[in-house]
């Protein structure tokens, strides 16, 4: 947190500030999220209502684990 009425600090050669402005819409893991999000939640409602097969249904379950942050 910047005190008020504080100059930004400058790099080691003395050149100001950088800011480069973030585009996450154009990162890799943006465009393979919005491809693959909705059959992923499509396929494990599916296998929390009984369908789709159980080892398909054990890595979704797993994966879901894993972004969760409850991995064992």
């Amino acid at each position: 947190m910047q005190a008020v009425g504080r100059t930004p600090q400058r790099a080691p050669d003395g050149a100001p500030p950088h800011y480069e402005r973030h585009r996450p819409k154009q990162t890799t893991l943006y465009r393979l999220v919005q491809k693959h999000a909705a059959g992923f939640i499509a396929h494990t409602e599916a296998c929390r209502l009984g369908g789709g097969s159980r080892r398909a249904c054990d890595i979704a379950e797993a994966a879901l684990q894993v972004v969760k942050g409850k991995a064992g």
